[in-house]
């Protein structure tokens, strides 16, 4: 009799998202506006993703771009890294009110 012992071990990184858009990863925030760190969500390992946040600080109160790095690691420590592009610009047209009653030309 022969027995043979298989193990079966997962070598696949974690397939992510932030916030849900796994298309660029890409965020715009208001200037002035307010922005958090996305969501994660593991696609394949939802019950075990761990996530540590790192990269550029966003401050929606100076334009620019700015860059948060992901670290997600699943149960079998396999470990992805994801950059969210974070764009914060100020896209409200500006207004203006006009006083004074009348003008005479």
């Amino acid at each position: 009799m022969i027995t043979e012992t298989v193990t079966v071990t997962d070598t696949t990184d974690p397939t992510c998202t932030v916030d849900g858009n796994s298309s660029d990863n890409a965020t715009r925030c208001e200037l002035g506006g307010s922005y958090s760190a996305g969501t994660i969500a593991n696609i394949v390992d939802e019950s075990s993703t761990t996530q540590a946040v790192g990269g550029d600080t966003v401050t929606t109160n100076t334009a620019g771009t700015y860059s948060v790095t992901y670290t997600v690691t699943d149960a079998a420590s396999n470990a992805t890294v994801i950059t969210e592009t974070v764009t914060v610009s100020d896209n409200t047209d500006t207004t203006f009110t006009v006083e004074g009653g009348s003008c005479d030309y």
